[in-house]
């Protein structure tokens, strides 16, 4: 048979692009009659990138991986092959390292050399999900056709990406549950985002936002934000405790607040802020919180929510606002739904004052 895949016509140019798919599908039967049709018709140049990644990707599958190497040395020549093999040992270094390593090393490829490495990265990136931040930093393929790529069961990351401005095309993707952004500047948030009505979970690890990002982030979606800032509230509040430090304690209350001025029905934040503030030595605004915090553990028990944890927590803020009498009656109710708050009561920070009442004891003897 000739090697009619070599002559550059619109019927071969057709054929290249099936093949490339076939590479792309990640179904081995695929992979196994493209290359059986290139043994035949031979391997243009267009598919000399896929067919090395093949090689990389299928190294543990040895006749899949054979098939394709022997497609290159028939078909690349001498000088272009030694370069192929060098790419074979530092990717599989490479595509295990964070999105920024994973840029610079594609566009030292691509610099390097005066052909095209763009279907050896594109493989690379179908098959790993490593390198998309290549591919959006340099625009090569549509954004949506990368995001898709990157896009599963409602959720996608991108996370470590160097995006100051997160993609419009994000929007296109309606049923997203689940958005990755940490470790990035962000800078702008499009509007479109308003249509990402399913979304309800944004990782923000390690990303700074602009003051711009966070009120659009807040307009769009102020639950998620809402919890964003007290996870962070948290975060602080612990340091607080672990080097006693007011300044700590100053920014958690922030933090703190600004979560519950987005989810306003959010018991444990009011809990936190009146926490502070009783720390702070500032009564009146702590205990104007803690009621507020009462009042809703007391709604979500009134509406069967969760009983035993919730009256838990009406009892550590009845500590804490130093009605002895409710915090314990409460706590007795909590611990008899659920023995394990005996324990969680003898540790619990509100309940530190409590400690060597002989109620609180008997209340939470094991």
């Amino acid at each position: 048979m000739s090697k009619y895949l070599l002559q550059d016509t619109e019927e071969t140019r057709e054929m290249v692009e099936q093949l490339n798919a076939m590479l792309l599908s990640q179904e081995e039967s695929n992979i196994k009659l493209a290359t059986q049709i290139m043994k035949g018709a031979g391997a243009p140049m267009p598919l000399w990138g896929a067919l090395l990644a093949i090689v990389l990707l299928y190294k543990r599958k040895k006749e899949i991986a054979e098939a394709a190497y022997n497609l290159l040395e028939e078909n690349v020549p001498e000088e272009y092959l030694s370069k192929y093999n060098q790419y074979i040992y530092s990717v599989n270094y490479i595509v295990n390292q964070e999105e920024s390593k994973i840029t610079t090393f594609f566009e030292t490829i691509t610099n390097e050399d005066n052909y095209d490495m763009y279907s050896f990265l594109w493989t690379l990136f179908v098959y790993t999900k490593k390198g998309g931040n290549y591919f959006l930093k340099h625009k090569l393929v549509p954004i949506k056709t990368i995001l898709s790529e990157l896009y599963e069961n409602q959720r996608l990351s991108l996370e470590g990406y160097q995006l100051e401005q997160l993609p419009e095309e994000i929007a296109e993707f309606t049923q997203l549950y689940y958005l990755n952004i940490s470790h990035m500047q962000i800078s702008h948030v499009p509007d479109s985002f308003q249509k990402l009505t399913q979304l309800q979970d944004i990782q923000f690890t390690n990303t700074t936002l602009t003051a711009e990002a966070s009120q659009k982030l807040e307009q769009f979606f102020p639950t998620i934000m809402g919890y964003y800032y007290y996870n962070k509230a948290c975060d602080v509040k612990s340091k607080a405790k672990q080097k006693a430090g007011s300044t700590f304690y100053m920014e958690a209350v922030q933090w703190f607040e600004k979560g519950t001025m987005l989810i306003p029905e959010y018991a444990e934040g009011w809990h936190n802020v009146g926490a502070c503030y009783i720390f702070f030595k500032t009564p009146e605004k702590g205990k104007k919180a803690l009621h507020q915090a009462i009042e809703l553990y007391t709604k979500r028990i009134e509406d069967n929510q969760e009983i035993a944890y919730n009256t838990y927590w009406k009892a550590c803020v009845y500590a804490l606002l130093k009605e002895e009498e409710q915090a314990l009656k409460y706590l007795k109710q909590a611990c008899q739904l659920n023995q394990s708050y005996k324990q969680a009561a003898q540790e619990e920070e509100d309940f530190k004052e409590y400690r060597k009442n002989k109620q609180f004891k008997e209340i939470t003897k094991k």
